[in-house]
């Protein structure tokens, strides 16, 4: 699997667990909302780098997309963390 297929399936992943806890949070109220948003903000970040790396360079270094599949795995572990509190 090259690193970009990898990163496209991290963002997949991490859209569904998104819309998850999108779900659970309406329903859980105030309580994590500050959090919520630090996350979705992290989130719209990735996602942003990500399309800007697809569409500008088709072979990046391998660097880069080790820089984007960190910030990939810190978002889910925040989602995650979220999902533990809900």
């Amino acid at each position: 699997m090259t690193i970009i297929n990898e990163v496209k399936e991290l963002m997949q992943r991490l859209e569904v667990e998104r819309d998850a806890l999108r779900l659970k949070l309406h329903l859980a109220g105030m309580d994590c909302r500050d959090e919520w948003q630090t996350v979705q903000s992290r989130y719209e970040h990735l996602k942003s780098r990500v399309n800007e790396a697809s569409s500008e360079v088709q072979e990046l270094t391998d660097d880069t997309w080790q820089g984007l599949r960190t910030l990939g795995e810190e978002v889910a572990e925040a989602f995650r963390c979220l999902r533990k509190e809900l």
